[in-house]
């Protein structure tokens, strides 16, 4: 089964949730309002590449491409504005476990996605290509959930139910 006309879909959901994330760590309001324009900005051009330029029945490695880019510049400015406030360590803080989960994905995936359909093309190159495919991806993964899980764990939760009396 070809699954790759999900990817279309997905992407623009995935980084749709990926930016509301890491909106959430960010203080600067400049910032903030460039990630918001930048979901629907996002969205249309995803369409569009869709619609355009890459058939649906392959992976979206353009719109992969500019998400990767995307992600990986709000993780940097997440990370960059994580302020001394408290006595915490920045290992401490959930906020940078979750950007830097987020960046180690994008980073360890994006070179490959951003090349795999012209490897793809490459007859001979085929079935190396979707071996490398799936060790790239399930790596990036098990690391994205790793980081991601102890970023959790740091997470200081807001006490919204009171204790009986």
């Amino acid at each position: 089964m070809n699954y790759y006309i999900f990817y279309h879909f997905f992407n623009i959901c995935e980084y749709t949730f990926i930016t509301l994330i890491l909106y959430d760590c960010i203080p600067y309001h400049p910032v903030k309002k460039a990630m918001q324009i930048s979901i629907p900005v996002f969205a249309a051009i995803s369409v569009l590449i869709t619609l355009n330029l890459q058939d649906v029945l392959k992976l979206p490695s353009i719109s992969n491409s500019i998400e990767g880019l995307l992600v990986i510049t709000w993780c940097l400015t997440t990370m960059w504005s994580i302020e001394p406030i408290d006595e915490r360590s920045i290992f401490r803080r959930s906020s940078f476990w979750i950007a830097l989960a987020f960046f180690v994905y994008f980073i360890g995936t994006l070179p490959f996605n951003a090349i795999y359909n012209s490897m793809m093309a490459v007859k001979s190159m085929k079935i190396s290509t979707r071996v490398n495919f799936s060790i790239i991806n399930s790596i990036g993964n098990y690391g994205l959930y790793i980081l991601l899980l102890i970023g959790l764990s740091q997470y200081r939760w807001k006490k919204s139910i009171q204790p009986l009396s």
